[in-house]
């Protein structure tokens, strides 16, 4: 699991249920967190490819008490 804010695991979880978009293509995520609010998502994801190709595939939590 990947640990993240609650907006940033917001941002993944709305795109996500949008259904626009197949999730491991990420500049298409980004472009739509940008253009639907969530620009904190969209820069985190910016700032952190790897984070989150892999959150993709193993999950992204806000909960610390995973660790």
């Amino acid at each position: 699991m990947i640990l993240v804010t609650n907006e940033i695991l917001e941002g993944i979880t709305e795109a996500r249920d949008s259904g626009e978009h197949n999730m491991f293509d990420y500049y298409s995520v980004m472009d739509w967190c940008i253009n639907n609010g969530y620009r904190a998502t969209a820069l985190w994801m910016y700032e952190n490819k790897a984070k989150y190709m892999n959150g993709v595939m193993q999950g992204f939590t806000s909960d610390i008490s995973i660790l």
